[in-house]
């Protein structure tokens, strides 16, 4: 668990907390345009159709009982 937060010592002189200051600030602007880049791709995924929630499952065609029978009598033991 301690290993999942990253945790940074605080300097005790004022150029060495301004250097690690100005990283936490370039590591967050990193993070913000990662955010809105996977934003802009979902965005892409749900206007071309490619996500999970707008997909409906295609239903399988039903056999009528002329075409069970047919499909048994000739051997073909597939299961649906």
């Amino acid at each position: 668990m301690e290993d999942e937060i990253k945790q940074t010592e605080i300097p005790k002189d004022k150029p060495e907390f301004e250097k690690k200051l100005e990283e936490m600030k370039a590591e967050n602007d990193r993070m913000e345009k990662n955010i809105a880049e996977i934003k802009e791709l979902k965005a892409f995924d749900a206007l071309s159709g490619k996500t999970e929630t707008g997909q409906v499952k295609e239903k399988p065609k039903e056999e009528s009982p002329s075409e069970y029978s047919e499909r048994i009598l000739s051997g073909k033991l597939e299961v649906n």
